[in-house]
């Protein structure tokens, strides 16, 4: 039998860590739709971060500077 994948979800404050940005920047890109959430919670604000999510958006604005 195969092993079922296990991700890891990230809390707000950790996916912050992650990405090295403060939370309310992080809640920033979620509210403008450039970092996707997974809502829990009654009122869906209970927010968790694949951190695949987080390195897709680093690597979506990685750049060269001259």
């Amino acid at each position: 039998m195969t092993q079922p994948i296990q991700r890891r979800l990230l809390k707000t404050k950790e996916a912050a860590e992650h990405l090295r940005h403060s939370v309310g920047w992080v809640r920033q890109r979620v509210h403008d739709g450039d970092i996707p959430v997974i809502a829990f919670g009654t009122d869906g604000h209970e927010w968790r971060f694949r951190v695949d999510d987080l390195d897709a958006y680093i690597d979506a604005h990685r750049q060269t500077v001259a």
